[in-house]
């Protein structure tokens, strides 16, 4: 669970900082937010491994820029914090979702994706996409972001993106603004090409699949 550093009902944070709040079977929730910045989060996605109830093996926290840098934060199950991965770029924006793919069955994110907001600079915008321990159209870069941000290709298309799941590493999906709806194949993101849907915003999505429930997948967005 996460926020921004405000008091919500008595559950502030002890030294202040925004609230990441961690539950494990027992009330109330207790602070996690070691090493955090004071800012507002947006999304929290977190990976166990072959540990089962063991606590979290791996996990990502994003939301508003910081001046030049995208916020994203890992969480470290060893030292009990969160360690910042945030990254300077001239395209960077809020970042509204991430999701993590753990590709070996570790517990850890070996590819991922973080979405965000649209940005315009230098008179062209973009829609703001990342992709964790991967170039943007393949290859293994381990241990870094890399920049995936794009240009729609019309007005319509160009919309913040509010959330992103993926099913497998070759089939991801991230929707947004406006009916705003993103498919990722493998090689590369383009809009879906089913038609105009809805123009209503589009705040959330998940995918469920082979892991999930081998016999289908469902894909459902929810506006």
């Amino acid at each position: 669970m996460t926020g921004r550093d405000e008091n919500q009902n008595g559950k502030r944070c002890g030294n202040g900082t925004a609230l990441i709040l961690r539950y494990t079977g027992a009330l109330p929730p207790t602070c996690q937010n070691a090493n955090a910045p004071a800012r507002r989060f947006r999304s929290i996605f977190m990976l166990d491994g072959p540990d089962v109830g063991a606590g979290a093996d791996d996990g990502w926290i994003v939301g508003d820029r910081n001046g030049g840098d995208f916020t994203i934060y890992r969480w470290d199950p060893v030292a009990n914090q969160w360690n910042n991965q945030s990254i300077t770029n001239g395209w960077r924006e809020r970042l509204r979702s991430v999701y993590m793919l753990d590709t070996d069955g570790d517990g850890s994110g070996d590819d991922g994706w973080a979405v965000g907001d649209v940005r315009t600079n230098g008179g062209s915008t973009r829609v703001t996409i990342l992709r964790w321990n991967h170039l943007c159209a393949g290859g293994a870069a381990p241990g870094a972001w890399d920049i995936c941000s794009f240009d729609p290709g019309s007005a319509a298309s160009r919309q913040n993106l509010n959330a992103v799941s993926c099913a497998t590493a070759n089939d991801c999906w991230a929707v947004g603004d406006a009916g705003l709806l993103l498919h990722w194949d493998g090689a590369a993101w383009g809009v879906f090409s089913a038609g105009v849907i809805t123009t209503r915003n589009l705040r959330s999505i998940h995918i469920i699949g082979p892991r999930g429930r081998p016999q289908a997948v469902w894909r459902e967005v929810v506006s």
